[in-house]
């Protein structure tokens, strides 16, 4: 029985491995990805505008405002921008300087 599940362990890993790999962006000619997602999407325009209100970008995506600000986060995790929270007022995402 043991053997069986380290078997089926390891096939679990090798669809897992084999997942991953296909799902590693692919890069056209110029270098830029083909796959572009909402959150791409999302920074692209702030970082063309500068700035872009939580609000107005849940509707923009049709999400809601807590999934833009998530997104915000994962965002400024990667230094790629910057969440401002004001003392009134919803949050903005901005570009950095």
């Amino acid at each position: 029985m043991a053997k069986e599940n380290s078997s089926g362990e390891a096939k679990r890993n090798e669809e897992r491995a084999k997942l991953r790999e296909s799902l590693k962006p692919c890069f056209m000619a110029k270098g830029e990805p083909c796959l572009v997602t909402d959150i791409d999407r999302l920074l692209e325009m702030v970082k063309e505008f500068g700035e872009e209100k939580v609000p107005d970008a849940a509707k923009k995506f049709n999400v809601s405002e807590s999934q833009i600000e998530g997104w915000g986060r994962i965002l400024e995790e990667f230094g790629l921008i910057k969440m401002h929270y004001p003392p009134i007022g919803k949050p903005v995402l901005k570009k950095l300087k």
